[in-house]
């Protein structure tokens, strides 16, 4: 990723306001944001511009104009500390300023006026952002439940603490959305293995469903491991599987080919259908369907209600 240069600075060294605008018409500099360019960008090679690199360098491109007492935040800070955001989130940036500083939003930049103790500030690449803990409590605050809650897991796994979510939220206590937030710490998982699984989780939570046992080792009648179930209720007998395209794409194991890992997966699912779990499997569009989880669930329970009214007996409790 290039180096942003504000106008001043390259009109400065010699640069005129024609030769910028040409050399961005022949693709040989990048200008993120008004006012602001990179000299470096990517080779065509590369590929179309990644949309999460596109938001890094709209935000390298903003802070040099920051005032004093502000911070990226939100989105754009989840971005920078690489929690997963929706990509409809990245028009703008999101920048959080002390209430006693002035400024205003406008064009590519949303700022929110809130406190910003110094404990809730940190520096990513010369960036001021906000802390892993309060980027969380942020985007759970004034965002959807299920990014919130696939942004929360994320950061668990990267090693965030509860207890530093804990900290942040009752410096919270009566703003905006904190109760979002808070239902968003209780459900958080590290266990989730990606955003497409919390996402999916977040769906079975706000749908009524119990709350399932993520990654359950199952056994068989000797003991001998079977597989990890994504989602569980041991209970009902039934297991949810999710095929993303995390399992057959890009992060397929080295050594392995995409069809492999679905042969794989095949093998497993009727592994565990022959131990007398139900198992029903979701794809990534089923998260955006109308009753898509909800509905293969009812069915997946009411199947196992009717078939055996017990719960298989070769299980073991969930990793830890």
């Amino acid at each position: 990723m290039g180096e942003v240069h504000l106008t001043g600075e390259l009109l400065a060294r010699g640069w005129t306001s024609a030769e910028l605008a040409r050399s961005v018409r022949a693709g040989e500099i990048v200008r993120p944001r008004r006012g602001a360019y990179v000299l470096d960008p990517p080779g065509q090679e590369a590929g179309p511009p990644d949309r999460l690199l596109q938001h890094r360098r709209l935000v390298e491109a903003t802070v040099p104009q920051l005032r004093v007492g502000s911070a990226v935040s939100h989105t754009s800070a989840a971005v920078l500390h690489g929690l997963p955001v929706p990509y409809a989130s990245l028009a703008t940036v999101d920048l959080t300023r002390d209430p006693a500083t002035t400024g205003r939003s406008r064009g590519a930049v949303h700022t929110v006026a809130a406190p910003l103790p110094d404990d809730h500030v940190t520096e990513i690449d010369g960036l001021p952002v906000t802390t892993l803990a309060r980027t969380v409590v942020d985007v759970a605050r004034h965002g959807r439940f299920d990014w919130g809650l696939a942004a929360s897991d994320a950061a668990l796994r990267e090693g965030l603490e509860r207890e530093e979510l804990d900290e942040v939220l009752r410096s919270m206590r009566r703003w905006p959305g904190v109760r979002r937030a808070r239902r968003v710490r209780v459900e958080s998982d590290p266990a989730a293995e990606s955003p497409a699984e919390s996402i999916m989780r977040a769906r079975i939570v706000e749908a009524g469903f119990p709350r399932p046992h993520l990654q359950l080792p199952v056994r068989d009648g000797d003991g001998r491991p079977v597989g990890y179930a994504d989602f569980a209720w041991p209970d009902r007998g039934v297991v949810a599987e999710f095929d993303g395209w995390t399992k057959y794409g890009p992060l397929v194991p080295a050594g392995e080919s995409a069809a492999s890992v679905v042969v794989a997966e095949k093998v497993r699912e009727d592994a565990f259908r022959a131990l007398g779990w139900v198992v029903v499997r979701f794809v990534w569009a089923d998260l955006w369907r109308p009753h898509g989880i909800t509905g293969g669930l009812h069915r997946a329970f009411a199947l196992a209600r009717r078939q055996a009214h017990v719960a298989p007996s070769a299980i073991t409790s969930p990793r830890l």
